[in-house]
C-alpha cells in the first residue's frame, strides 16, 4: 500500500480482510453491554477486536470486512483507521483525522519549541517577581508563535492524510469487488 510522508515522518498502511465472528456484547450480561466491540477473524487466522462506536455502521456475524491500519514504527503506533463492510457496501472511519495526526505523526519542531517555551516560563515567572514583568515577554511570545505554527501544520496535514486514506480505501474496495466478481462462477458454466 502507498505510504504517507510528511516532513520526516512516514505513515505506513496495511489492510486485513476477514469475517465478523462474534460480538462481545452477546456474551456479557445485559448490565455490562458494550455495543461497540466486534471480533473479526482475519484470513490468516488471527482474531482482532474493534471498538466501533457508531449507530450508523453495523456489523453482523458472518459479514465480510476489511480493516485498514495506519502504522508508524518510530512512534510504535498501529491504529485501525477504516472498517469496510463488503456485504453491506458501507464503511466507517474509526479515528478522526486530527487524532490520527497526533498519534501517528511526530510533533513538529514548532510543537517542541512551544513545549520548551512553556518550560522557560517557570524561571521567567521567578525572575519577574525579582526583576519585573519584562522577563515574561520572550517566553510568552515564543510560546504563542510556536503554538500558532504547530496548529497551522496540523490544519495543513490533516486534510491531506484523510484524502490519502480515502484514496487507499477506494482502491482496496475496488480491488475486493473485482476479485469477488472474478471468483464467482459464470452463469453459463452452471447450466
Amino acid at each position: 500500500m502507498k505510504n504517507f510522508t510528511v516532513g520526516r515522518a512516514t505513515v505506513y498502511f496495511e489492510s486485513r480482510d476477514g469475517v465478523v465472528v462474534s460480538k462481545k456484547s452477546l456474551t456479557e450480561p445485559p448490565s455490562e453491554l458494550n455495543k461497540g466491540d466486534d471480533w473479526i477473524r482475519t484470513n490468516d487466522g488471527k482474531e482482532l477486536c474493534l471498538d466501533i462506536d457508531s449507530d450508523d455502521f453495523k456489523l453482523r456475524v458472518g459479514d465480510r470486512v476489511s480493516v485498514m491500519f495506519a502504522l508508524n514504527p518510530v512512534m510504535q503506533a498501529r491504529i485501525p483507521v477504516v472498517v469496510r463492510n463488503h456485504d453491506l457496501a458501507s464503511r466507517h472511519m474509526l479515528t478522526r483525522g486530527d487524532d490520527l495526526c497526533d498519534q501517528l505523526i511526530d510533533p513538529s519542531t514548532w510543537s517542541k519549541l512551544a513545549f520548551y517555551s512553556m518550560l522557560a516560563m517557570i524561571p521567567a515567572v521567578i525572575c519577574s517577581f525579582i526583576y519585573g514583568m519584562q522577563w515574561l515577554i520572550p517566553p510568552a511570545l515564543g510560546w504563542s508563535l510556536a503554538s500558532t505554527m504547530a496548529s497551522r501544520r496540523s490544519e495543513r496535514v490533516t486534510p491531506l492524510l484523510i484524502a490519502h486514506i480515502d484514496a487507499l480505501d477506494t482502491t482496496l474496495a475496488t480491488r475486493h469487488w473485482v476479485n469477488s466478481a472474478l471468483a464467482r462462477p459464470d452463469k453459463a458454466e452452471r447450466v
